[in-house]
């Protein structure tokens, strides 16, 4: 019954690096996104290339 129980609790360990490693990339490459994005925003937006026009509604 110990076996069962210790190769259970080594299954969660490992399925627990594998989600936090996962996440932790996923979050990774997410940021630099989001920095690229704000890069090119910036880089338009010092250009003068934003207009912002009113929408009607």
């Amino acid at each position: 019954m110990k076996n069962k129980k210790d190769i259970f609790i080594i299954f969660l360990l490992t399925a627990t690096i594998i989600l936090t490693t996962y996440n932790t990339i996923r979050i990774n490459s997410l940021t630099d996104r989001l920095k690229q994005t704000s890069d090119s925003i910036e880089k338009n937006y010092n250009g003068g290339q934003v207009y912002i026009t009113p929408t009607e509604k």
